[in-house]
């Protein structure tokens, strides 16, 4: 052997060798071959024999042959090199993972003595981004060129239980050619195959490979459909101007409406990122849109949009989504992706936020995106800002828990938004004007459980408001006249409401060999003082418009959604509580209650411009009977709530919902009753039930539906349906929604896809079939 040594060491091979074998090898040879080294490293060599001949200059390892070299790793049955062509041949199950870490697996590789170049036999690749590569010949030159013969591409992984299963999807070709210098793959005489069924055929096309994640090209065309816009194919390019920063700009051509053209450019930064995107389209028929609309009477449309996110530190954020366009309704009509919701908001915001505080502060402009020329998009506020700021206090403060809060906002509206209920009566939303409001708050609070188990929580409270309305004097006293009421006004108020409490608790404690129950009486008391000012209907009213009185807000200390408006007089929130669990997992809770206002005018029966008191149950100093009870047992659950009337106990709310989940299948329904309001608008009861439902039928495989009832109409308002298959490598969907006005009958329709292939296709669509 050491002959064998000897003499090798006087070939030319062109590499350093340094020959070894791992541990357990039957045959070995160790030295440090210092040979005309055309290499920049040495190889390492295990085998469990080396056989030379010498007259043919050539020197073959046989059994566990392990190679390392440069980076390249090499396992195989047998490895013979030659001398005079400088090819090294592995035979038997052989295989290569590269300095990148991409692996080869082959019956046969044939390459040059630096593994850069060579021919390959029966071929699988292995990327390190998981995409696999098969063929039955391949070869590689200079270094960085892959060509495949007969190839096969897909970035799925193969089933385990079925190897011989085709994977999700594939795409096989002619030829793969597989540039590393370009990090490009080229297919020729492609054909695309999903679950198995062959789809589409393409001569030829290009992407990135796995080591790509950004570069310019054509994405993905996608065709749409609307019966305004008539049919059409949007052709994306994508320009990798950095590292960080990209632009994507999109052409569209519409058989009615002629060609639309957009443009987004980001940009990401160490603290953040910002976009902008810009779209607009010279219209060829605008008489395809109804007469009279805003889609009708605009022409030349257009758009400008904006959106940023930023971290100042780990605790300050800033940011703003700004969208200006020629007319309010051009980024919805034409889908403009993220800038067409019907309801949206463009601000500018700070924020922070530490431990157990809080700061925001912005500036916003609500907008709706409608084809009504003066409609409600007219009517909405301009808010020059807000601002809140919250912060409880880490140590106790005598023995308790302190809240500071400051919150304030400006509003500004051109229009009134009012909404006319019939009988000369209006829900005024907003009036036209400005109106304004700074809150400074504390609140104090401590729990003591005294012995037999009581806990007593007293609570103190101290508030201040500033408040100003600049509204039209006109509008407001009218209103005022058509109620009945005094057309006074103030356009400055100042009040303040000092709040003194306790909240009593008296858990019980039952336990039986397979069940444990608590029963826990409680009673909320509060006094404050009447609030100054809540008589007049002028009083402003932005952020507590929504209010709904149940179980849930039973306990609430103001049970007003916002600021704008405050809970005075002397309140008392009583309330019984049950919960119980069992040994087989069943699990139980229910919650009656009722409030009274025992002192004080009460706030929920004063003058209000959104009438935001009434029909809530709390309009009367004794309030309506308010309860909950749900059970739940393994995956399935029911819940209940309704509101009762304080009289003869009629119900005038009422919520019941099941669900149930299991592995492949999800259920839930829920129904709804809601007593007529005629003085918010609803002259009639209404109740409606929805349901919705997923099934997982196969693996990876989901179906779902939903469906909204209209049982006063009798008649579906809502339903869709879906498609959905998911795995590592793709996603698949299918949607079809309809929406229906149960008065006009006018429904809206949409079909959606979406179909994501890992490194090939990324594409969604809605398309509208009104």
């Amino acid at each position: 052997m050491r002959s064998g040594v000897r003499k090798l060491r006087a070939l030319s091979v062109g590499i350093t060798l340094a020959l070894g074998v791992l541990p357990g090898a039957t045959a070995y040879a160790q030295s440090a071959l210092d040979v005309s080294a055309e290499g920049n490293g040495q190889m390492l060599l295990a085998a469990d024999s080396l056989i030379y001949d010498f007259d043919g200059e050539t020197v073959t390892a046989v059994g566990g042959v392990q190679i390392k070299y440069n980076g390249y790793d090499l396992v195989a049955r047998k490895v013979k090199f030659n001398r005079k062509t400088k090819r090294l041949v592995a035979m038997g199950n052989v295989e290569l993972t590269q300095q990148d870490g991409t692996k080869l697996y082959a019956d046969e590789i044939d390459v040059t003595d630096n593994l850069a170049d060579g021919f390959i036999n029966a071929l699988r690749v292995e990327t390190t981004d998981n995409t696999r590569f098969a063929a039955v010949r391949a070869t590689r030159e200079n270094g960085n060129i892959a060509t495949f013969e007969r190839g096969v591409y897909t970035a799925c992984e193969p089933c385990r239980e079925q190897p011989e299963k085709p994977p999700t999807w594939q795409v096989k070709a002619e030829t793969i050619i597989w540039n590393q210098q370009r990090k490009t793959l080229r297919f020729q005489g492609a054909r695309f195959e999903l679950f198995g069924f062959s789809l589409a055929a393409l001569p030829s096309f290009e992407i990135a490979d796995h080591t790509v994640k950004r570069k310019s090209g054509f994405l993905v065309p996608t065709p749409a459909y609307n019966t305004k816009l008539g049919a059409s194919i949007n052709i994306p390019y994508f320009w990798a101007l950095a590292p960080n920063m990209n632009l994507t700009t999109t052409a569209r051509v519409y058989s009615n409406q002629g060609l639309y053209a957009s443009g987004k450019f980001e940009h990401q930064l160490n603290s953040g990122s910002y976009s902008v995107t810009i779209a607009g389209i010279q219209q060829q028929d605008s008489n395809a849109f109804d007469a009279g609309t805003v889609d009708n009477l605009n022409d030349g449309r257009a758009m400008i949009g904006t959106k940023g996110a930023f971290k100042i530190n780990p605790r300050w954020s800033f940011g703003w989504d700004i969208l200006e366009q020629t007319d309010k309704n051009f980024a919805r009509t034409y889908g403009v992706n993220g800038y067409n919701d019907y309801r949206r908001a463009s601000e500018i915001y700070l924020t922070g936020l530490s431990n157990r505080n809080y700061f925001d502060l912005r500036a916003s402009r609500f907008e709706v995106q409608e084809d009504v020329v003066n409609g409600a998009n007219e009517q909405q506020a301009t808010v020059l800002p807000s601002f809140d700021y919250r912060k409880t206090f880490d140590e106790p403060v005598m023995g308790g828990e302190l809240t500071m809060r400051l919150n304030g906002r400006n509003i500004y509206r051109d229009e009134n938004n009012n909404v006319a209920l019939g009988g000369g009566v209006d829900s005024w939303r907003g009036v036209a004007g400005a109106n304004g409001r700074m809150t400074a708050a504390v609140d104090w609070q401590s729990t003591f459980i005294v012995p037999g188990g009581l806990s007593i929580t007293p609570i103190a409270a101290l508030r201040a408001d500033g408040i100003y309305t600049d509204y039209d004097e006109a509008t407001l006293g009218g209103e005022a006249a058509s109620r009945g009421l005094a057309a006074e006004t103030r356009d400055t108020l100042f009040r303040g409401v000092v709040t003194a409490g306790v909240d009593l608790k008296y858990p019980i404690l039952f336990t039986t060999q397979n069940s444990t129950h608590i029963l826990e009486p409680r009673v909320q008391l509060l006094a404050r003082n009447d609030v100054e000012g809540q008589e007049r209907l002028g009083l402003a009213n932005e952020d507590a418009q929504s209010l709904v009185f149940d179980a849930s807000t039973l306990f609430d200390r103001d049970k007003f959604s916002g600021l704008d408006r405050v809970e005075g007089g002397v309140r008392a929130n009583v309330g019984l509580r049950y919960s119980g669990t069992f040994d087989n997992g069943l699990r139980a809770d229910a919650l009656f209650g009722q409030s009274f206002n025992l002192a004080g005018d009460n706030p929920f029966a004063a003058p209000d411009l959104v009438f935001a008191g009434a029909f809530s149950g709390l309009e009367t100093d004794t309030s309506d009977y308010v309860a909950s009870a749900s059970l739940g047992y393994q995956g399935f659950s029911i819940g209940a709530g309704a509101r009762f009337d304080e009289k003869n106990f009629e119900v005038r709310r009422a919520d019941v919902q099941i669900a149930s989940v299991t592995d492949t299948l999800s259920l839930s329904a829920r129904y709804s009753y809601i007593e007529a309001q005629p003085q918010y608008g609803f002259a009639e009861d209404r109740q409606e039930i929805k349901g919705a439902a997923t099934l997982k039928f196969a693996e990876n495989w989901s179906a779902s539906a939903s469906s909204v009832y209209n049982i006063e109409a009798a008649k579906i308002s809502n339903y869709s349906l879906g498609l959905r298959y998911e795995d590592v490598c793709t996603t698949y969907g299918m949607s079809f929604s309809e929406s229906r006005d149960v008065v006009t009958d006018k429904r809206t329709r949409s079909i959606g896809f979406n179909l994501s292939l890992r490194t090939l296709i990324d594409l969604s669509n809605d398309v509208g079939v009104n």
